[in-house]
Protein backbone atom coordinates (compact mmCIF):
# COMPACT_ATOMS: atom_id res chain seq x y z
CA UNK A 1 0.00 0.00 0.00
CA UNK A 2 1.14 3.53 -0.74
CA UNK A 3 2.47 5.37 2.32
CA UNK A 4 0.01 7.94 3.62
CA UNK A 5 -0.75 10.75 3.15
CA UNK A 6 -0.95 10.85 -0.64
CA UNK A 7 -2.10 13.49 -3.10
CA UNK A 8 -5.03 13.53 -5.52
CA UNK A 9 -2.53 12.98 -8.33
CA UNK A 10 -1.03 9.94 -6.63
CA UNK A 11 -4.50 8.57 -5.91
CA UNK A 12 -5.32 8.95 -9.60
CA UNK A 13 -2.18 7.08 -10.62
CA UNK A 14 -2.76 4.27 -8.11
CA UNK A 15 -6.35 3.90 -9.24
CA UNK A 16 -5.30 3.75 -12.89
CA UNK A 17 -2.70 1.05 -12.11
CA UNK A 18 -5.24 -1.04 -10.20
CA UNK A 19 -7.82 -0.90 -12.99
CA UNK A 20 -5.23 -1.63 -15.68
CA UNK A 21 -3.95 -4.67 -13.80
CA UNK A 22 -7.50 -6.06 -13.49
CA UNK A 23 -7.62 -6.55 -17.27
CA UNK A 24 -11.33 -5.68 -17.40
CA UNK A 25 -11.23 -2.29 -19.13
CA UNK A 26 -11.79 -1.98 -22.87
CA UNK A 27 -8.92 0.47 -23.39
CA UNK A 28 -6.40 2.69 -21.59
CA UNK A 29 -8.63 5.67 -22.34
CA UNK A 30 -11.52 3.93 -20.59
CA UNK A 31 -9.27 3.17 -17.60
CA UNK A 32 -8.25 6.83 -17.33
CA UNK A 33 -11.84 8.03 -17.57
CA UNK A 34 -13.01 5.61 -14.88
CA UNK A 35 -10.05 6.52 -12.67
CA UNK A 36 -10.89 10.21 -12.94
CA UNK A 37 -14.50 9.57 -11.98
CA UNK A 38 -13.63 7.36 -9.00
CA UNK A 39 -11.02 9.76 -7.61
CA UNK A 40 -13.39 12.68 -8.15
CA UNK A 41 -15.55 11.14 -5.41
CA UNK A 42 -12.89 12.35 -2.95
CA UNK A 43 -13.37 15.95 -4.03
CA UNK A 44 -17.17 15.55 -4.14
CA UNK A 45 -17.24 15.15 -0.37
CA UNK A 46 -15.27 18.36 0.12
CA UNK A 47 -17.01 20.43 -2.55
CA UNK A 48 -20.57 19.28 -1.90
CA UNK A 49 -20.98 18.46 -5.58
CA UNK A 50 -19.31 16.27 -8.18
CA UNK A 51 -16.30 18.20 -9.56
CA UNK A 52 -15.70 18.99 -13.18
CA UNK A 53 -12.78 17.23 -14.83
CA UNK A 54 -10.76 20.45 -14.92
CA UNK A 55 -11.27 20.87 -11.17
CA UNK A 56 -9.85 17.40 -10.55
CA UNK A 57 -6.64 18.31 -12.37
CA UNK A 58 -6.45 21.68 -10.65
CA UNK A 59 -6.24 19.82 -7.32
CA UNK A 60 -3.66 17.14 -8.13
CA UNK A 61 -1.29 18.32 -5.38
CA UNK A 62 -3.95 18.41 -2.68
CA UNK A 63 -3.42 15.83 0.05
CA UNK A 64 -5.97 13.07 0.60
CA UNK A 65 -6.78 12.08 4.17
CA UNK A 66 -6.02 8.46 5.14
CA UNK A 67 -9.73 7.73 5.64
CA UNK A 68 -10.69 9.21 2.26
CA UNK A 69 -8.06 7.16 0.47
CA UNK A 70 -8.97 3.91 2.25
CA UNK A 71 -12.63 4.46 1.31
CA UNK A 72 -11.67 5.20 -2.30
CA UNK A 73 -9.31 2.23 -2.42
CA UNK A 74 -12.12 -0.13 -1.40
CA UNK A 75 -14.35 1.28 -4.14
CA UNK A 76 -11.55 0.98 -6.72
CA UNK A 77 -10.99 -2.66 -5.77
CA UNK A 78 -14.70 -3.34 -6.17
CA UNK A 79 -14.54 -1.86 -9.66
CA UNK A 80 -11.48 -3.94 -10.46
CA UNK A 81 -13.44 -7.05 -9.47
CA UNK A 82 -16.16 -6.17 -11.96
CA UNK A 83 -18.80 -4.22 -10.04
CA UNK A 84 -20.47 -1.70 -12.40
CA UNK A 85 -19.04 1.81 -12.28
CA UNK A 86 -22.54 3.31 -12.12
CA UNK A 87 -23.30 1.51 -8.85
CA UNK A 88 -20.03 2.68 -7.33
CA UNK A 89 -20.62 6.28 -8.38
CA UNK A 90 -24.29 6.06 -7.47
CA UNK A 91 -25.47 7.76 -10.62
CA UNK A 92 -25.90 7.54 -14.39
CA UNK A 93 -26.61 10.29 -16.89
CA UNK A 94 -29.66 9.56 -19.06
CA UNK A 95 -30.66 12.08 -21.73
CA UNK A 96 -31.13 15.38 -19.90
CA UNK A 97 -30.63 14.40 -16.26
CA UNK A 98 -28.35 12.65 -13.80
CA UNK A 99 -30.16 9.71 -12.16
CA UNK A 100 -29.46 7.92 -8.92
CA UNK A 101 -28.79 4.20 -9.40
CA UNK A 102 -27.85 1.44 -6.98
CA UNK A 103 -27.66 -2.32 -6.88
CA UNK A 104 -31.17 -3.67 -7.25
CA UNK A 105 -32.07 -1.41 -10.15
CA UNK A 106 -31.23 -1.79 -13.84
CA UNK A 107 -28.57 0.62 -15.10
CA UNK A 108 -30.10 2.91 -17.78
CA UNK A 109 -28.70 2.34 -21.26
CA UNK A 110 -28.44 4.17 -24.61
CA UNK A 111 -30.98 1.79 -26.18
CA UNK A 112 -33.59 3.11 -23.78
CA UNK A 113 -32.64 6.69 -24.69
CA UNK A 114 -33.58 5.75 -28.27
CA UNK A 115 -37.04 4.68 -27.11
CA UNK A 116 -37.64 7.86 -25.10
CA UNK A 117 -36.43 10.07 -27.94
CA UNK A 118 -38.83 8.32 -30.31
CA UNK A 119 -41.74 8.75 -27.89
CA UNK A 120 -41.03 12.48 -27.51
CA UNK A 121 -40.68 13.00 -31.26
CA UNK A 122 -43.96 11.28 -32.06
CA UNK A 123 -45.90 12.90 -29.24
CA UNK A 124 -44.64 16.35 -30.22
CA UNK A 125 -45.90 15.78 -33.78
CA UNK A 126 -49.48 15.35 -32.60
CA UNK A 127 -52.06 18.12 -32.84
CA UNK A 128 -52.73 17.96 -29.09
CA UNK A 129 -50.23 17.36 -26.28
CA UNK A 130 -50.47 14.06 -24.37
CA UNK A 131 -52.36 14.09 -21.08
CA UNK A 132 -51.77 10.57 -19.78
CA UNK A 133 -49.23 7.82 -20.37
CA UNK A 134 -48.66 4.32 -18.98
CA UNK A 135 -45.31 2.72 -18.23
CA UNK A 136 -44.92 -1.00 -17.57
CA UNK A 137 -41.94 -1.47 -15.25
CA UNK A 138 -40.79 1.88 -13.89
CA UNK A 139 -37.27 0.79 -12.86
CA UNK A 140 -35.14 3.80 -11.88
CA UNK A 141 -37.78 6.06 -13.41
CA UNK A 142 -35.76 7.38 -16.35
CA UNK A 143 -38.48 6.89 -18.99
CA UNK A 144 -41.41 8.42 -17.12
CA UNK A 145 -39.33 11.23 -15.63
CA UNK A 146 -37.89 12.29 -19.00
CA UNK A 147 -41.38 12.29 -20.52
CA UNK A 148 -42.83 14.27 -17.61
CA UNK A 149 -40.00 16.77 -18.05
CA UNK A 150 -40.74 17.09 -21.75
CA UNK A 151 -44.53 17.51 -21.38
CA UNK A 152 -45.56 19.74 -18.50
CA UNK A 153 -49.26 18.74 -18.54
CA UNK A 154 -48.58 15.01 -18.79
CA UNK A 155 -49.46 12.49 -16.08
CA UNK A 156 -47.78 9.07 -15.97
CA UNK A 157 -49.11 5.93 -14.32
CA UNK A 158 -46.36 3.34 -13.87
CA UNK A 159 -46.11 -0.14 -12.39
CA UNK A 160 -43.13 -1.65 -10.57
CA UNK A 161 -42.65 -4.93 -8.70
CA UNK A 162 -39.22 -4.31 -7.13
CA UNK A 163 -39.01 -2.54 -3.77
CA UNK A 164 -35.48 -1.33 -4.53
CA UNK A 165 -36.39 0.08 -7.94
CA UNK A 166 -39.54 1.77 -6.62
CA UNK A 167 -37.55 3.52 -3.89
CA UNK A 168 -34.89 4.72 -6.35
CA UNK A 169 -37.54 5.92 -8.82
CA UNK A 170 -39.31 7.94 -6.15
CA UNK A 171 -36.00 9.58 -5.17
CA UNK A 172 -35.25 10.42 -8.79
CA UNK A 173 -38.72 11.85 -9.39
CA UNK A 174 -38.48 14.03 -6.29
CA UNK A 175 -35.00 15.37 -7.05
CA UNK A 176 -35.51 15.95 -10.79
CA UNK A 177 -39.20 16.86 -11.10
CA UNK A 178 -39.52 18.67 -7.75
CA UNK A 179 -43.22 19.59 -7.35
CA UNK A 180 -43.91 17.85 -10.65
CA UNK A 181 -43.24 14.49 -9.01
CA UNK A 182 -46.93 14.40 -8.10
CA UNK A 183 -47.68 13.83 -11.80
CA UNK A 184 -46.11 10.36 -11.51
CA UNK A 185 -48.41 7.73 -9.97
CA UNK A 186 -46.57 4.57 -8.95
CA UNK A 187 -48.57 1.33 -8.75
CA UNK A 188 -46.95 -1.65 -7.02
CA UNK A 189 -47.36 -4.95 -8.84
CA UNK A 190 -47.86 -8.03 -6.66
CA UNK A 191 -45.60 -10.33 -8.68
CA UNK A 192 -43.22 -10.27 -11.61
CA UNK A 193 -45.61 -12.03 -14.00
CA UNK A 194 -48.37 -9.49 -13.46
CA UNK A 195 -48.55 -6.95 -16.27
CA UNK A 196 -51.97 -5.30 -16.25
CA UNK A 197 -53.79 -6.53 -13.13
CA UNK A 198 -52.47 -3.67 -11.01
CA UNK A 199 -53.86 -1.14 -13.51
CA UNK A 200 -57.24 -2.88 -13.50
CA UNK A 201 -57.38 -2.80 -9.71
CA UNK A 202 -56.06 0.72 -9.04
CA UNK A 203 -56.90 2.97 -11.97
CA UNK A 204 -60.36 2.35 -13.31
CA UNK A 205 -61.24 3.88 -16.65
CA UNK A 206 -57.71 4.63 -17.92
CA UNK A 207 -57.65 5.80 -21.52
CA UNK A 208 -54.00 6.75 -21.96
CA UNK A 209 -52.49 8.51 -24.97
CA UNK A 210 -49.60 6.04 -25.09
CA UNK A 211 -47.95 3.09 -23.37
CA UNK A 212 -44.19 2.69 -23.02
CA UNK A 213 -42.07 -0.12 -21.62
CA UNK A 214 -38.56 -1.50 -21.43
CA UNK A 215 -39.54 -4.94 -20.17
CA UNK A 216 -37.25 -7.83 -19.14
CA UNK A 217 -36.44 -9.53 -22.43
CA UNK A 218 -33.18 -11.45 -22.14
CA UNK A 219 -32.92 -15.17 -22.81
CA UNK A 220 -30.34 -17.51 -21.29
CA UNK A 221 -29.12 -18.25 -24.81
CA UNK A 222 -28.22 -14.57 -25.38
CA UNK A 223 -24.65 -13.32 -25.14
CA UNK A 224 -24.65 -11.32 -21.90
CA UNK A 225 -21.71 -9.55 -20.28
CA UNK A 226 -20.47 -11.26 -17.13
CA UNK A 227 -20.63 -7.94 -15.27
CA UNK A 228 -24.34 -7.66 -16.07
CA UNK A 229 -25.14 -11.22 -14.98
CA UNK A 230 -23.17 -10.91 -11.75
CA UNK A 231 -24.40 -7.52 -10.58
CA UNK A 232 -27.62 -6.30 -12.20
CA UNK A 233 -31.00 -7.53 -10.90
CA UNK A 234 -32.21 -10.69 -12.70
CA UNK A 235 -35.81 -9.51 -12.29
CA UNK A 236 -35.05 -6.59 -14.63
CA UNK A 237 -33.20 -8.76 -17.15
CA UNK A 238 -35.16 -12.01 -17.45
CA UNK A 239 -38.93 -12.60 -17.37
CA UNK A 240 -39.77 -14.83 -14.41
CA UNK A 241 -41.55 -17.17 -16.83
CA UNK A 242 -38.22 -17.44 -18.74
CA UNK A 243 -40.21 -16.74 -21.89
CA UNK A 244 -38.34 -13.79 -23.41
CA UNK A 245 -41.49 -12.77 -25.32
CA UNK A 246 -43.80 -12.87 -22.27
CA UNK A 247 -44.20 -9.12 -21.77
CA UNK A 248 -44.55 -8.38 -25.48
CA UNK A 249 -47.33 -10.97 -25.77
CA UNK A 250 -49.13 -9.49 -22.74
CA UNK A 251 -48.77 -5.91 -23.98
CA UNK A 252 -49.92 -6.73 -27.51
CA UNK A 253 -53.00 -8.60 -26.20
CA UNK A 254 -54.13 -6.36 -23.34
CA UNK A 255 -53.09 -2.77 -24.05
CA UNK A 256 -56.23 -1.76 -25.97
CA UNK A 257 -58.21 -1.98 -22.74
CA UNK A 258 -56.24 0.96 -21.35
CA UNK A 259 -55.52 3.10 -24.42
CA UNK A 260 -57.37 5.79 -26.34
CA UNK A 261 -58.35 5.00 -29.92
CA UNK A 262 -55.41 6.90 -31.46
CA UNK A 263 -52.84 5.83 -28.84
CA UNK A 264 -49.46 4.30 -29.60
CA UNK A 265 -47.30 1.67 -27.90
CA UNK A 266 -43.53 2.11 -27.58
CA UNK A 267 -41.36 -0.80 -26.42
CA UNK A 268 -37.66 -1.49 -26.33
CA UNK A 269 -36.89 -4.80 -28.04
CA UNK A 270 -33.98 -7.21 -28.53
CA UNK A 271 -32.90 -6.91 -32.17
CA UNK A 272 -32.43 -10.69 -32.52
CA UNK A 273 -36.13 -11.29 -31.78
CA UNK A 274 -37.59 -8.30 -33.62
CA UNK A 275 -39.47 -10.39 -36.21
CA UNK A 276 -41.12 -12.55 -33.53
CA UNK A 277 -42.24 -9.49 -31.59
CA UNK A 278 -43.60 -7.83 -34.72
CA UNK A 279 -45.59 -11.02 -35.35
CA UNK A 280 -47.13 -10.88 -31.87
CA UNK A 281 -48.37 -7.33 -32.38
CA UNK A 282 -49.60 -7.85 -35.94
CA UNK A 283 -51.56 -10.93 -34.85
CA UNK A 284 -53.43 -8.69 -32.39
CA UNK A 285 -54.26 -6.16 -35.12
CA UNK A 286 -51.54 -3.57 -34.47
CA UNK A 287 -49.68 -1.76 -37.23
CA UNK A 288 -45.98 -1.80 -36.45
CA UNK A 289 -42.92 0.35 -37.16
CA UNK A 290 -39.39 -0.71 -36.12
CA UNK A 291 -36.90 1.96 -35.05
CA UNK A 292 -33.18 1.20 -35.63
CA UNK A 293 -30.26 2.31 -33.52
CA UNK A 294 -27.11 3.92 -34.97
CA UNK A 295 -25.81 0.49 -36.04
CA UNK A 296 -29.00 -0.24 -37.99
CA UNK A 297 -30.32 -2.85 -35.56
CA UNK A 298 -34.01 -2.70 -34.61
CA UNK A 299 -34.11 -1.65 -30.93
CA UNK A 300 -37.56 -0.08 -30.54
CA UNK A 301 -41.03 -0.96 -31.77
CA UNK A 302 -43.92 1.47 -32.25
CA UNK A 303 -47.43 0.05 -32.60
CA UNK A 304 -50.71 1.80 -33.43
CA UNK A 305 -54.15 0.71 -34.54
Amino acid sequence: MQALPITIGEALQLTRQTLLSSGRAASEDAVLQESELLVSKILEVRMGRFPKRAELYQNLLEEVSPQSWLTTERIVNRRASGEPLQYLLGSQVFLNHDYRVASGVLIPRPETELVVTEVIKRLQSRTRPPKMGIEIGLGSGVISIELLSAFTNLRMIASEVSDSAAAIAEQNASSILKEGASRLQLLRARNALEVFDTFRENSEGIRADFLVSNPPYLDLSDEIETQVLEHEPPLALFPVSMDSLHFYAEISRNSKEFLAEDAEIFVEIPSNRAEQIVGLFETEGWQVVLVPDLTGRSRALVAHR
